[in-house]
């Protein structure tokens, strides 16, 4: 039995989730040395991206393994805090996180996690958004999905003055949705983008759900977060069913 191309939420999301990989930053792993007090460093031909202080330690994965990052010198070195041996031949950023789903669900998710740089810079899609479905059977294009995408990370919201909030954060989230797009441009199952992308920078965020007839309302996302929300609509190829088809 023929079955029905389409866009299904699963597919939605591995579909974002490869458009994000291409973009994470990365680099080489080679001898790697246990210094003996649970940290150990490697050589490496690149440390773009990481930066660490002010509580501020990444996270990095070796080998299907995630480490933090304690200290490294630039293009050279990274030491990490280990439990077993880093072993593996690259390291690929854990950030940016993308979480994809029902606002509540995800609020839960991250909670649970109270280390910040385990969960931020984040990439927050809701899983509301529309899906158009191409009819024409000559066309490419198996469906277009309008996705709204928030490119967030941890703010200051008592100290920070408002230029402090675009320098620490909001400019760098728009760079990294213009990163998102210019991926989206380069994954083979994302037909050309002939549509605009719209942008809204935001120094203080939040979701809010209203009770129903009680007048009030509730954060769901309890982090104090800022950031660029991206509005962008994804054609995406049948030729991504042709596996199944």
């Amino acid at each position: 039995m023929a079955c029905t191309p389409k866009t299904t939420r699963t597919k939605l999301r591995e579909i974002i989730n490869t458009v994000v990989d291409l973009f994470r930053k990365t680099g080489s792993v080679s001898s790697v040395v246990d210094n003996g007090n649970g940290t150990a460093t490697f050589n490496t031909d690149s440390t773009d991206g990481l930066t660490v202080g002010d509580c501020e330690n990444p996270f990095v994965t070796v080998g299907g393994v995630s480490y933090e990052v304690v200290s490294f010198t630039a293009d050279t070195d990274i030491t990490v805090n280990f439990t077993a041996l880093p072993s593996g031949s690259t390291w690929t950023s854990d950030a940016p996180y993308v979480y994809y789903g029902n606002p509540i669900q995800m609020s839960n998710e991250i909670d649970k996690e109270h280390n910040a740089n385990a969960k931020y810079p984040a990439i927050i899609i809701f899983e509301n958004g529309s899906s158009t479905q191409e009819l024409d059977p000559t066309s490419t294009i198996e469906s277009t999905e309008s996705l709204e995408v928030y490119f967030m990370d941890i703010a200051n919201y008592e100290d920070w003055l408002i230029d402090d909030f675009y320098s620490n954060v909001v400019n760098v989230m728009e760079d990294l949705s213009y990163n998102f797009v210019d991926a989206c441009r380069q994954y083979k199952y994302i037909e050309e983008l002939t549509a605009t992308a719209t942008r809204e920078r935001i120094s203080k965020w939040g979701v809010r759900l209203i009770r129903s007839g009680k007048g009030s309302a509730d954060t769901i996302f309890n982090d104090n977060l800022s950031g660029v929300s991206l509005r962008i609509d994804l054609p995406i190829s049948r030729a991504l069913n042709d596996e199944c088809c």
